[in-house]
């Protein structure tokens, strides 16, 4: 399934999980996949602190949609690569069960928000595993 033409993914645990988020929305034009495990979605805290806790537990503020227009305006500004190059990238997403510090329901908002982008995605939410 990961097999792509281009070599480059990204894959990070928690706030690597994150940077492999950023980096594959950013870098769309080389980067063909990304593994990401229990980590909030794309451009999530807004460069607010406070914003970044609920980035792992309620994820009251975030929307999928919001988040993507936000996308949509750096790629205006080209300031990110074109998000429709998402449409040929493999984006695995994994949260355990029992994680206490980044709530499942906030990983799937990102899974969400990379469908929205015609991303190809895969999942596992049912593994019993802590952060």
């Amino acid at each position: 399934w990961f097999k792509t033409s281009s070599s480059v993914s990204v894959s990070g645990i928690s706030s690597g999980g994150a940077m492999a988020v950023q980096m594959v929305v950013a870098h769309s034009s080389i980067i063909s996949g990304a593994g990401i495990f229990a980590a909030p979605p794309y451009f999530c805290a807004r460069g607010i602190l406070q914003t970044s806790f609920d980035c792992m537990t309620t994820g009251f503020s975030v929307y999928p949609t919001q988040l993507k227009l936000a996308a949509e305006g750096y790629e205006a500004l080209g300031l990110i690569d074109k998000l429709s190059n998402l449409i040929k990238s493999k984006i695995y997403f994994f949260s355990g069960k029992r994680d206490s510090v980044v709530w499942s329901g906030i990983v799937k908002k990102s899974q969400k928000f990379f469908e929205k982008l015609g991303a190809d995605v895969k999942t596992e939410y049912n593994i019993s595993a802590e952060h």
